[in-house]
């Protein structure tokens, strides 16, 4: 199903003429991520230019993958930091995985990423016709606007059933979806002319009624993730890629209510929001967090980032796990506030209510703080600047040194000089790195801000492609943001230190 999805997606991609069609069973995908090049790809389908793909290594001859190692180790590598980047949960995937052609590492990062690309317009902006939601039982616009993309699928399918008068009520993607007609009925509600329903009511074996729905859905559009095989599978992942996939093509919700002004939504897509979301989200916490300001609310997932960053910190004896009152929320958020004092943290709240009421503000300055914190510690752990203090100055001071020591003439006064938002100094930064990894015929003066951007995404690439794992975007280095270009900074600190012990 996966390779379907894929052949589907990439088809007009010449680079990959060489690995397409996929074959249908496992080993034939598995083998097809080998080069690195095929997930690569799937990450820009998915998320565009997420990737530069003048920063991917390409083969002009039959692959030698004892020879080419290492730049096939690049592809994987440059390919794993750009999933976690755009929110892909890839814990414990390796490059050497990839590579050596682990067959569930293999499937599980190709999942993630497909997930990532199925799910990332389901929701109320790309959707204001979703906001019909509301008509259902206790549903309201607040509760909608904090559904993850998975919930809004289930209330879709539901506000669908409930039209045509089935009482059923799917609560997940797996055992609560056995019943095919399920999908025979919700087809029927999208396309009542070409999703005839009556054939398939009346048709008395199970495999020819599957054999109805699948081409109900075909008639839709709709060939990827179903088959008689998968309704009768209970699969959860592949109910989820069809339902997720058969929403973005036809949602068959035409408003009946006011039109949404999707400007009054929650705000809780803005850069600086999902880059620190995509952080979190990276560092294995549970459950996922995908609304910033409503999912740290009862200060857990706080609490699992400071454990994280500094480790037997949190005394988890003091944590309610599931609150349900709000004091109990009250008692976590103050330990959230008393442990970021403890960890000599700048906070702009002085009280858990500030975390439990989400105040964008405050909630945003204490991940900052967490993320600056991480960063801080990691280099002093590795001891990349020996007996001097780790702070922005003598990251700045480090900075120019290794840029000048390289024979390069840029440099910086600080994380706020408007000079890089050329991308000129970090580009330069990554040369006195690593002189193999760029390619200066890629790089342009920054004069324009085409050319700014284009330095921009082959700085980041770059970064990840060295093993770097950054959030930030493009525009955070042309509209120098200097919180997230400190990080992408302490990443090359540690790229750079990690390098030297390995040599």
């Amino acid at each position: 199903m996966l390779s379907h999805w894929i052949n589907n997606q990439l088809k007009f991609d010449r680079d990959l003429n060489h690995l397409l069609p996929i074959g249908t069973k496992s080993p034939d995908l598995v083998f097809a991520i080998k080069d690195g090049l095929l997930l690569c790809k799937l990450i820009n389908s998915c998320v565009p230019e997420t990737i530069d793909v003048r920063v991917i290594n390409t083969f002009d001859e039959e692959i030698d993958f004892d020879s080419d190692r290492e730049s096939v180790l690049e592809n994987h590598t440059l390919c794993i930091n750009s999933a976690l980047a755009i929110g892909c949960s890839i814990k414990g995937i390796k490059p050497t995985s990839l590579i050596d052609e682990e067959e569930i590492p293999c499937i599980q990062l190709t999942w993630e990423i497909i997930k990532q690309g199925l799910l990332a317009r389901v929701n109320l902006k790309d959707h204001p016709e979703l906001a019909e939601l509301t008509l259902m039982d206790k549903e309201t616009m607040e509760t909608l606007s904090k559904s993850t993309p998975e919930e809004l699928i289930i209330k879709w399918f539901n506000y669908h059933l409930s039209s045509a008068g089935n009482q059923t009520k799917v609560t997940n993607f797996a055992d609560s979806m056995k019943d095919p007609m399920l999908v025979a009925v919700l087809l029927n509600q999208l396309s009542p002319k070409r999703c005839p329903i009556e054939p398939i009511i009346h048709e008395e074996d199970p495999d020819s009624r599957n054999e109805m729905i699948v081409k109900n859905a075909e008639r839709l559009n709709v060939k990827d993730f179903i088959s008689t095989d998968t309704l009768n599978s209970n699969n959860e992942k592949l109910n989820l890629a069809f339902l997720a996939n058969l929403l973005q093509i036809r949602s068959g919700i035409i408003p009946k209510t006011k039109e949404i002004k999707t400007s009054s939504l929650p705000e809780f897509g803005t850069r600086e929001e999902r880059s620190f979301r995509n952080w979190i989200n990276s560092l294995g916490v549970n459950p996922k967090v995908n609304n910033l300001y409503e999912d740290l609310k009862d200060g857990v997932i706080l609490l699992q980032v400071i454990d994280f960053v500094q480790p037997k910190t949190v005394n988890w004896k003091r944590v309610t796990m599931n609150c349900t009152n709000p004091f109990q929320k009250v008692g976590n958020c103050n330990y959230v506030v008393e442990l970021g004092k403890q960890l000599k943290l700048k906070l702009l709240t002085t009280g858990g209510e500030d975390i439990i009421q989400g105040k964008k503000v405050m909630l945003l300055g204490y991940v900052w703080q967490l993320m600056r914190f991480h960063v801080m510690e990691i280099l002093k752990k590795l001891k990349v600047l020996k007996g001097t203090r780790v702070d922005d100055s003598s990251m700045v001071k480090w900075g120019n040194a290794k840029v000048t020591n390289s024979g390069k003439n840029s440099s910086i006064k600080s994380f706020r000089d408007k000079s890089l938002s050329s991308g000129l100094f970090i580009i330069d930064l990554i040369y006195s790195i690593n002189t193999r990894a760029v390619n200066y015929n890629y790089v342009s003066d920054g004069n324009s801000n085409e050319e700014k951007l284009n330095n921009a995404r082959y700085a980041i690439s770059l970064t990840r492609k060295l093993g770097g794992t950054v959030f930030l975007l493009p525009e955070d280095i042309i509209e120098v943001k200097d919180k997230m270009i400190l990080t992408l900074v302490g990443e090359l600190m540690r790229i750079d230190r990690v390098l030297k012990s390995n040599n």
